[in-house]
């Protein structure tokens, strides 16, 4: 959601995301004697990233010689992950 006021000088811009992946690439690591370091697998796992972001958009000053905007964003991020039995 986005929104402006007083002729653009004033914004708030509200975001919102939801992120589920999963067969999440992954290096497993190995014995040294094997020669390798890391094996890539897949993890058998859902990894769910959801957030809140919140922006502020102002304009004190706007005119042909000079122009002064602030802007200022805050965000509340959660990680959440899911092993599945298989």
């Amino acid at each position: 959601m986005e929104t402006t006021w007083l002729n653009d000088n004033i914004g708030v811009n509200l975001s919102h995301f939801i992120n589920r992946s999963s067969n999440q690439l992954v290096g497993t690591p190995l014995p040294a004697t094997t020669g390798f370091s890391t094996i890539q697998e897949n993890l058998n796992a859902v990894v769910e990233n959801k957030g809140t972001e919140l922006e502020l958009q102002i304009k004190p000053f706007d005119t042909q010689t000079f122009k002064w905007n602030i802007a200022a964003n805050i965000s509340w991020l959660k990680t959440n992950w899911y092993h599945l039995m298989a």
